[in-house]
């Protein structure tokens, strides 16, 4: 839910506004073009009409009291506020008025009665993104309730406490990569945290990460509110890190392969279990595979084909939970999981969102549970073309198969 008071919708976007017109001051250019038309043809008809009636021996742009004047006299005379002049129209090249001209003119030159233009330095743009429905907010706005905050029950959720004062928060900010100090970030200015993420944060993040971390921040407060459910703090940065990942890779420039660098994977100490899932239209059965690696030991693969899924992505998740299912039948109990599929990764990180995959969730779920750890992250396709290979490979069998080894099976015909 987002507000904004209409005078600071009708600013420009460069000062934070939306560009709409503001309507008493458009409405006073309009009324200039009439007021134009009658200095410009002084023989009109409608010229005629008024000069006869309002201003026999004098110009429309002299204030002259008139006996009981019309309403659209009254209204052409208002616009005199513009100060048109006889001759010319100073604002426009040609010397003539244009509404959009007079328009401008009026926003610039306000009445006496406006406040004066604040010369100096702005936060205006950042006023047109922090419109969010915090709880001071919706106070201000006239709704009644408790206005503390559900997350750590400070007397007062105002923006800048949900993002950056928090306790939930803070400890985010503390495990990002965003060098954090009590004295410089975070602190108690909205405008001072936004200023040292935009520009104080060497070496300058021109990714934006922390527009991801901020997101995740919004989405775990909404949890708390509307769920009653506590997020902790490092699995809102995994998820933000891994989202701003997902991202920066989609809009990445096709280039070949070979030219291509291929990017490092993080390091996370332990078993590592790279899935995939193969489906193609009108076949008989889906692919699954994964090939486990771990420091100083042999790697294990798996391959299997089942009767086809409804979709490429119910294979991926099939695939995830088959995965799952052999590393704990193998006693590993700390495993990264990684998947090519980044909606893989966003489902699980997002469960509520994906309710036509409950059951498969809850399957996720279960599963976790016998784990230490069980962190499923998205890798590129590249780092994940042995588990492809298995997959795709255990599709196209004419019978169902299904192979666990550290040698691959014997219908495999690509190098592991």
């Amino acid at each position: 839910m987002h507000w904004k008071s209409w005078d600071k919708v009708c600013l420009d976007k460069e000062d934070g506004g939306l560009g709409f017109k503001e309507i008493a001051d458009f409405n006073t250019a309009m009324l200039a073009k009439q007021l134009w038309r009658l200095i410009e043809k002084p023989n009109a008809l409608f010229s005629r009409v008024f000069k006869g009636r309002y201003f026999r021996n004098a110009s429309p742009l002299d204030p002259i009291r008139s006996y009981s004047p019309s309403y659209g006299w009254r209204s052409i005379s208002s616009a005199r506020s513009l100060r048109l002049d006889r001759e010319r129209w100073h604002f426009n090249q040609n010397g003539k008025y244009s509404v959009k001209s007079g328009y401008q003119v009026e926003r610039v030159y306000p009445d006496v009665a406006k406040p004066p233009q604040v010369l100096g330095p702005t936060v205006d743009v950042l006023k047109a993104h922090w419109c969010i429905a915090v709880r001071k907010n919706l106070h201000a706005r006239g709704l009644t309730g408790d206005i503390c905050c559900d997350r750590c029950g400070a007397p007062e959720e105002s923006i800048n406490h949900v993002f950056f004062e928090c306790p939930p928060a803070r400890q985010v900010w503390a495990l990002s990569q965003i060098p954090s100090n009590p004295t410089i970030f975070p602190t108690e200015s909205l405008y001072t945290n936004m200023d040292h993420l935009f520009w104080r944060v060497l070496p300058k993040m021109d990714d934006h990460h922390f527009a991801w971390i901020l997101w995740y921040i919004w989405k775990g407060r909404n949890n708390k509110v509307f769920s009653n459910l506590d997020i902790d703090p490092s699995e809102t940065l995994k998820i933000a890190v891994t989202e701003a990942k997902i991202r920066e890779d989609a809009q990445s420039v096709a280039t070949s392969v070979i030219d291509r660098p291929i990017p490092d994977l993080p390091v996370i100490p332990g078993r590592w279990c790279f899935i995939d899932g193969s489906w193609k239209d009108k076949e008989v059965y889906s692919g699954q595979g994964w090939y486990s690696t771990l420091q100083g030991f042999a790697g294990l693969m798996g391959a299997r084909n089942v009767r086809a899924s409804l979709s490429p992505f119910h294979s991926e998740v099939e695939a995830l939970i088959w995965a799952m299912e052999c590393m704990r039948n193998l006693h590993q109990f700390r495993v990264t999981f990684a998947t090519d599929c980044s909606q893989l990764v966003k489902m699980v990180s997002e469960p509520e969102e994906w309710p036509a995959f409950a059951a498969y969730l809850e399957d996720i779920k279960t599963l976790q549970n016998n784990f230490h750890s069980s962190d499923i992250i998205y890798v590129s396709r590249t780092h994940n073309r042995k588990a492809d290979g298995l997959a795709r490979g255990a599709r196209t069998q004419a019978s169902f198969v299904v192979h666990m080894d550290e040698k691959p099976p014997t219908w495999f015909t690509e190098s592991v």
